[in-house]
Order: C-alpha cells, then structure tokens, then sequence
C-alpha cells in the first residue's frame, strides 16, 4: 500500500543505495497527474512520463550507471530528466546533465563514452530508450521541456 507521503511508488532510492544518489531520485518528476484531471478523463491514454518509461524499460541500472560516472569524474552534477516528444511513435527518457566548466569538445566525446557504457553493459534495446545529453551551459533548455 501507498503512503500519501511517497507519491511515486518504485521511484524511492533503494534501501542502502549510496547518499549521492538521493539527486538522482529527486530529478524524476512526480508522474501522478492531478485529481481533477484523473476525474475528468478516468479512462483518457495519458502520454509515458518519465517515471512510467523509467519503470517499463527498467532504466535504472542504467541511470545510475551514467550518474555515478559523472559524480565519479565531476563531483556534483544537475540533473534533470524529460521524455521524448509526444508525437514521437518511439519513447525515450532524456538524461540531461549540467557540468559547469567543461569544453565542447570533452562533452561530445563524454556522452559517446556513456552511451558506449550503457550499450556495452545493457544492450541496444535498452540505450536506445536513454538519451544521455550534457552542457556547461547554465541556461540551456532540456531537449523536450
């Protein structure tokens, strides 16, 4: 049973999970929509959000693959994460990290490495549902708001 206090089940760090990973949690956004919609439209097909395709595609050994990366070779990174567009046929769930100070050049060749990784560890079907993208820019715009 759910408590009122944990409105995303299956999202909650793992007992024992490292401390670092609690930014990696909190960067999921809550997937409940409001009461008033869930009313109005009890039967509608909602659009995947990021914690349904999070939870359908078992993306988390993944998301934490990537993260522990970038907190291994960065120290602290901002995360926030979105879903494909919406008329996309194919979903995926956007990872997108801010690491200040970084060249250009060290991004492209770092988000290839991660990809690798994650292709490497966890197949092609699953890096195919995860887009890693990383900026040094503070005012950037994620890929699909």
């Amino acid at each position: 049973m759910n408590s009122i206090a944990h409105a995303r089940p299956g999202l909650a760090p793992p007992h024992g999970a490292a401390p670092d990973r609690a930014a990696l949690h909190a960067a999921v956004p809550a997937d409940a929509p409001s009461l008033r919609e869930r009313l109005r439209h009890p039967f509608a097909r909602r659009a995947p959000t990021v914690a349904t395709l999070i939870r359908k595609h078992r993306l988390w050994p993944a998301l934490e693959l990537v993260h522990d990366e970038l907190v291994r070779e960065f120290g602290s990174v901002r995360i926030e994460m979105t879903t494909s567009n919406p008329a996309d046929e194919f979903r995926f769930v956007c990872f997108d990290a801010y690491l200040p100070e970084i060249d250009a050049e060290h991004v492209v060749e770092l988000e290839e490495a991660l990809s690798e990784q994650v292709t490497e560890r966890f197949g092609r079907a699953l890096s195919l549902r995860l887009l890693v993208t990383l900026h040094s820019d503070p005012n950037h715009l994620p890929l699909f708001p």
